[in-house]
């Protein structure tokens, strides 16, 4: 079984969507109404749902929960940080955390977000097959 796609509220659907596309290069494939509904898609046919029906509600996750982007190496990480920072996103330096080198930090629609990738002499934490 392989999950295909995810569904997460989310405080701004149109800005979160727009930064989604921007850095981490999901396409925008579907919008319903003003601000109520996109739909995104990755290079592996993954769907990533975001939706506010009724533009009001205000999501709240557990302090742990966030979406995570899995880097190939530590130069991608690195360019990823770049790029958040030189365009005003509150970003802290990556580090060495659970086997991993990356970063948290909180994505427009009030998701955190990992961006990270596993260190070369580790097992790797999320394997790609």
């Amino acid at each position: 079984m392989k999950i295909n796609h995810l569904n997460l509220s989310v405080t701004d659907v149109p800005r979160t969507a727009r930064f989604l596309a921007e850095f981490f290069g999901l396409r925008i494939t579907e919008q319903k109404g003003r601000d109520a509904l996109a739909v995104l898609y990755d290079d592996n046919g993954f769907s990533l749902i975001l939706s506010n029906f009724d533009c009001k509600t205000v999501p709240s996750y557990p302090r742990d929960f966030h979406l995570g982007f899995i880097q190939q190496d530590r130069e991608q990480v690195s360019g990823l940080h770049a790029r958040l920072q030189t365009a005003g996103y509150a970003v802290k330096p990556p580090q060495g955390m659970h086997g991993s080198w990356g970063f948290y930090f909180h994505a427009p629609g009030d998701i955190q977000v990992e961006v990270s990738c596993p260190e070369q002499t580790q097992t790797p934490v999320f394997p790609s097959e």
